[in-house]
């Protein structure tokens, strides 16, 4: 059995305020976004993109996680949850792209149910 490196990870609450959520909005209306590209992008910079459903909250949980070789996010893991899975691969795109600006990822700290 492999080795756990789970106690060296980082699980940041990155949740969107109101302000944010209305940034990423038009943003998400002004590109023409699909899913393959949006995944293509998040996979070709490095991270690891996983997805699931969450029935109890009838959304999609979609998380981008920097490798242990990542370079500026080494074993941290940022979570988008949404409505649709379309929306919340997007929305990890512009939190990796736009709100982090391919940065060091932070602990937000927000509650927001979408986002």
């Amino acid at each position: 059995m492999a080795k756990s490196n789970f106690k060296n990870h980082n699980l940041l609450n990155t949740r969107l305020d109101a302000k944010e959520l209305a940034t990423f909005d038009k943003w998400a209306a002004a590109n023409e976004l699909t899913t393959d590209r949006c995944v293509e992008d998040i996979l070709a910079a490095g991270y690891k993109l996983s997805f699931t459903f969450v029935d109890s909250s009838n959304s999609y949980v979609t998380s981008v996680t920097g490798n242990a070789e990542h370079l500026i996010n080494p074993s941290a893991t940022i979570t988008s949850w949404s409505g649709t899975l379309e929306e919340g691969v997007a929305m990890s795109v512009w939190k990796v792209y736009v709100l982090f600006g391919e940065g060091k990822w932070a602990d937000k700290g927000n509650a927001a149910s979408r986002g």
